[in-house]
């Protein structure tokens, strides 16, 4: 089961993992991210990592896989005491037409979901509680819906793209 982060200041030494834990606390709301098929249940739908389809603590399809992130150093002070930085991480949907009511709604709750998690980034809340943490100059890019044969399944997969720029002190 994932475990909540508790959303703390980002830093030098956690910024990547941390960022990925802020942005899992904002999309792990039920209120913000609707589970499509099971909206009034507890069970696991967002991940920090990337659930295994034979896994008990994976609670099967569809599911939201922040995956880890990447950073790019972009400018230092002269005095070495701050740098800036590009982070970025992909923010994956996983959906199946395989449900338990055996309704071909894959295509469908992905581009929900999608449509819910671009809401909730790009909403004034979330923004605000970004920019507390240090990021500006946020993008969201939503990619297309691909599709693909796995186990005699069709899953869907869409990959949205989060990008921050971030100053940071070197300590």
């Amino acid at each position: 089961m994932e475990k909540k982060m508790s959303s703390a200041e980002v830093d030098y030494t956690n910024f990547l993992r941390q960022t990925q834990g802020n942005l899992y606390n904002i999309l792990n709301s039920r209120s913000n991210v609707v589970d499509p098929k099971r909206s009034s249940s507890s069970r696991n739908f967002v991940y920090k990592h990337r659930p295994r389809k034979a896994s008990i603590s994976s609670d099967g399809y569809p599911y939201v896989w922040i995956k880890g992130g990447s950073k790019e150093e972009t400018w230092k002070s002269h005095d070495g005491k701050k740098k800036g930085f590009i982070v970025t991480f992909p923010i994956i949907i996983h959906s199946t037409d395989d449900d338990l009511n055996r309704n071909d709604t894959g295509s469908l709750d992905n581009d929900q979901i999608a449509e819910d998690i671009e809401n909730t980034l790009d909403s004034r809340k979330a923004m605000t509680e970004l920019e507390n943490y240090g990021y500006y100059d946020i993008d969201i890019m939503v990619g297309d819906l691909n599709e693909a044969e796995e186990m005699s399944k069709v899953v869907y997969e869409r990959i949205i793209t989060v990008t921050m720029k971030l100053t940071l002190e070197i300590r």
